[in-house]
C-alpha cells in the first residue's frame, strides 16, 4: 500500500532483511520513505542505536540495498535514516 503524506510517497508492510555487523536479520518495513524506514523485528539485535546498517528491499523485479543509520530502537522496532 502506498499513499502520499507531507508531499512524500510512503510504502507500508514489506518484508525486508537488514545486516548489522555482517549478521543478517529479517523484519517488516512498517513505513518507508525516501529518507528512512520504520522496521519491525521479531528478534531485536543487540543495542543498535547509532549503528550503521544495510537494508535489502526486494520488489518483483529488483533488489535495492540501502545504507542507513539507526536513529532509535526498542525491543521490537527501530527507525533508520538513509545515508
Amino acid at each position: 500500500m502506498t499513499f502520499t503524506a507531507r508531499n512524500e510517497s510512503r510504502i507500508f508492510c514489506r518484508e525486508v532483511t537488514f545486516s548489522v555487523d555482517d549478521i543478517v536479520y529479517a523484519g517488516t518495513i512498517e513505513n518507508l520513505s525516501k529518507d528512512g524506514a520504520l522496521i519491525l523485528t521479531q528478534k531485536q539485535p543487540y543495542p543498535i542505536k547509532d549503528k550503521e546498517i544495510f537494508i535489502s528491499i526486494s520488489s518483483d523485479d529488483k533488489e535495492d540495498v540501502r545504507k542507513a543509520r539507526v536513529a532509535w530502537s526498542d525491543d521490537r522496532a527501530f527507525g533508520a535514516e538513509f545515508v
